[in-house]
């Protein structure tokens, strides 16, 4: 059956629509009610739950940078002609990679342990980004760039946590 011209088509909006009476004896509409208590609870998790991304928005910038540099690295380094003599580069990369991907969750989800996985982070992608610099390739001069950015900003991280 179609609901008549002005009727709510489900029962959700009349239900917010029916007077209430609150603990207090005090008589008001729901949806006025439910909407300012809603309002008021969005306010405050939004002030208490800050994003913690956007407070360490610049190193998780970094880090994502840093895990596609090395992500690339790693690819183009596996088509030179001698890989062997790739191979550090190639784990580090791959380290450096995984380590950044895991420091970018933690500081989103504001891990207790971003400071710790950050200064660690900070370590890998120092080193992955000297062994980088000493090939004359581009993609490893990329890499080291990035992964040199993102351990400084990583370090600045890890000393606000």
């Amino acid at each position: 059956m179609k609901p008549a011209d002005g009727d709510p088509e489900d029962g959700e909006h009349a239900a917010r629509d029916l007077p209430m009476v609150s603990g207090n004896g005090r008589r008001g509409h729901s949806r006025m009610r439910g909407s300012h208590r809603r309002a008021r609870r969005e306010t405050d998790l939004t002030k208490e739950n800050e994003m913690p991304d956007q407070k360490f928005n610049a190193c998780i910038e970094a880090c994502n940078a840093c895990v596609v540099a090395c992500n690339h690295c790693a690819a183009s380094c596996l088509q030179e002609q001698d890989v062997n003599m790739m191979a550090r580069c190639i784990a580090l990369d791959m380290d450096c990679s995984a380590i950044c991907a895991t420091a970018v969750a933690a500081m989103a989800r504001g891990s207790d342990f971003s400071g710790a996985i950050c200064a660690i982070c900070a370590d890998i992608c120092q080193s992955c980004g000297d062994e980088c610099v000493k090939h004359k390739m581009e993609h490893c001069q990329a890499c080291a760039k990035a992964c040199h950015r993102c351990a400084q900003e990583c370090r600045k991280m890890a000393a606000m946590a």
